[in-house]
């Protein structure tokens, strides 16, 4: 067909040149990550605007994240996946970093296995339901309510307060300022 036989509401197809890196002209192939390290080791730095900064291990780090008040009133941070249930499990796909598992008392089994997904993206914080047999409910600062339900995903602002089932609620709290914590110091009992 050419574009001539086109009428002008119908877009025409375009195919782009095959290149390096494009398997059939749209089909973009990159290489494993492992090569693309590789690549990275052996090619010359390039110049930036400013330096790279970067801080010893022996440094004290700090960290701002948004955190999670659970229903016992332990509150973590989320600087990775959380995934929450009455069982929680590992994705088929592993990810990296792999998500940390708060396992939720559901005696009335309200609360499904892998249940719901927390996890930062830049500034926000996005749930995810883990296609939970029961849903969950999203209030919001606001005052008003939204059900979150079989895959769905939210972005939801600090306040939220998430309610997953058998007395289970976890709110979303704004990001803290750590103290300052040196490498090592962690979970030491000294």
């Amino acid at each position: 067909m050419t574009t001539d036989a086109l009428d002008d509401d119908t877009a025409a197809p375009v195919r782009r040149p095959a290149s390096a890196g494009l398997i059939d002209g749209d089909t973009l192939a990159l290489p494993r990550r492992a090569d693309r390290a590789a690549q990275a080791a052996a090619s010359p730095a390039r110049p930036t605007a400013r330096p790279a900064a970067s801080a010893p291990d022996d440094t004290p780090r700090h960290a701002a994240t948004t955190r999670l008040r659970l229903p016992n009133g332990t509150i973590v941070s989320v600087d990775r996946t959380i995934v929450l249930g009455r069982n929680p499990r590992a994705a088929r796909i592993p990810l990296d970093p792999p998500p940390a598992f708060i396992t939720l008392s559901s005696p009335s089994r309200e609360v499904s296995a892998s249940h719901l997904a927390i996890e930062a993206a830049g500034e926000s914080i996005v749930v995810t339901d883990l296609h939970s047999a029961n849903g969950s409910t999203m209030l919001l600062p606001n005052g008003t309510s939204r059900a979150l339900v079989a895959g769905d995903s939210a972005v939801v602002p600090v306040g939220t307060i998430l309610i997953l089932g058998d007395g289970n609620a976890v709110t979303v709290l704004g990001a803290a300022r750590a103290e300052p914590v040196a490498v090592g110091e962690i979970g030491s009992t000294a």
